[in-house]
């Protein structure tokens, strides 16, 4: 069988990797156009902080590897066309030459790009003009650590209040305590697709307290007069899937590929994974475009072992069972975590039978000091006030209590209501956690406040 594969980020190289060592008798052909193989750019922003010392220590794959598994690797190469009557895709390498390579299954795993609003053509009128880059891609994540350390640096401006925005100025803050550092965010919240407002507030608290001024309602652009005052300003608006190609269905608004739960586009021979493609989102009940790692490798696997089936002639007991959005963010000293809806959201969705309960306390008993590994939390617990069904989660703390987030995604997934989930069995350790912890303390909560 001939697969071939057009990207080679996480996504398709979780699917090569699958690929190869779980099946034979497989002709692999991998397209590649930039220089972004295995590359994490998270892992850029930890290197320009400085909390690791190399940004090739954690490129997990590289073209060699892939050959030395009998992969066909084409590197700056960009597939720009494909032929669904006959099978094949339409490629031109850095030599201007055109390749033609026929699938039996085309795997998708192209990824997303930058959204970029600034406008180079006018600032390239001013005398001086900041050097204007994302985080995306490993020759950027380098130009961004080159850029941090020189001593001519004095002021920086990042686009964007996601999450990439915001680990992009906790890690220039990092680096750079001298500097001057902007947050442009045109709502009136950063982190706003993830968190509720409490909680964004306390990022941005912990931003303020770093030195660094977060601008809400407002949005630097080409012709703002102050852009012209930065040395560097870094798009962290979001992405777009890398979607263009093929007559396949997509979903709106974002025109991610609409795929099943084995990764297939609407032609069963051509299989769409990681940014480019969409996801079901058990808690929202629709199709969504969610570009985060742990879908990428996850989407990918799934598609390898259906390929893999196909070859083998069995069914494939791979099969992934949507995603309820669980992701996380460290701002200096606080850990921000969330799964599915923000009050926000359930209250569009919803309307009047969401509700919000919020605890704090401790995470292991008061007995136990801070230098002890304890910690002050906050958890939200957003539910159907009706019958309980918990629809989403947003915790933050000052330690790492980021696992308690799986068990809350597998509660989302599983459709459980806070009865369920309060008597589901839970150890007790005093050095680790409290006998009657928090998160039961808050699902008792939801319980005696709504007398059911």
């Amino acid at each position: 069988m001939k697969v071939v594969i057009v990207g080679s980020n996480h996504a398709g190289i979780s699917t090569a990797a699958t690929l190869t060592n779980y099946y034979k008798d497989l002709e692999i052909t991998v397209f590649e156009q930039s220089d972004s193989i295995a590359y994490i750019g998270a892992d850029g922003l930890l290197w320009v902080s400085g909390e690791i010392d190399n940004i090739e220590q954690t490129l997990y794959s590289s073209p060699g590897k892939l050959i030395s598994k009998g992969i066909n690797f084409q590197g700056s190469t960009n597939v720009y066309e494909i032929d669904q009557n006959k099978n094949q895709v339409l490629a031109k390498n850095s030599q201007e030459q055109v390749i033609v390579a026929r699938y039996d299954k085309l795997v998708l795993a192209c990824g997303s790009s930058p959204i970029r609003t600034i406008d180079l053509n006018i600032l390239q009128k001013a005398t001086h003009y900041p050097q204007i880059l994302t985080a995306k891609t490993l020759s950027e994540g380098k130009k961004l650590f080159d850029i941090s350390r020189k001593t001519d640096l004095s002021k920086v401006a990042v686009i964007g209040g996601g999450y990439i925005g915001v680990e992009t100025v906790n890690a220039f803050r990092l680096a750079r305590p001298d500097i001057t550092i902007d947050l442009w965010q045109k709502s009136d919240q950063i982190l706003n697709n993830y968190f509720d407002k409490k909680f964004a507030d306390m990022a941005k608290q912990e931003l303020n307290e770093h030195n660094i001024n977060v601008i809400l309602n407002e949005t630097l652009t080409s012709s703002c007069p102050e852009i012209l005052s930065y040395d560097l300003v870094v798009e962290a608006i979001g992405f777009h899937p890398n979607s263009q190609m093929g007559n396949l269905d997509r979903i709106e608004p974002s025109k991610a590929y609409k795929v099943n739960n084995y990764g297939q586009t609407s032609d069963p021979n051509i299989y769409a994974v990681g940014d480019c493609a969409s996801v079901y989102n058990n808690v929202l009940e629709q199709y969504v475009n969610m570009p985060l790692g742990s879908y990428a490798t996850h989407s990918a696997i799934v598609a390898a072992h259906h390929i893999g089936s196909q070859i083998e002639n069995i069914e494939s007991k791979h099969k992934y069972n949507g995603s309820q959005g669980a992701s996380t963010v460290k701002v200096f000293d606080i850990i921000l975590s969330s799964v599915g809806m923000t009050y926000e959201v359930a209250k569009n969705k919803l309307a009047d039978d969401v509700d919000i309960i919020d605890f704090s306390n401790f995470i292991k008993p008061k007995y136990l000091t801070i230098e002890q590994g304890n910690a002050p939390i906050t958890i939200r617990a957003v539910f159907n006030k009706k019958t309980l069904l918990l629809l989403g989660f947003q915790i933050a703390c000052s330690q790492d209590v980021t696992p308690i987030i799986h068990l809350l995604s597998l509660a989302l997934q599983k459709k459980m209501t806070a009865y369920q989930l309060r008597y589901l069995d839970m150890f007790f350790l005093p050095e680790l956690n409290q006998v009657y912890n928090y998160l039961q303390r808050l699902l008792s909560q939801i319980i005696k406040s709504h007398n059911l």
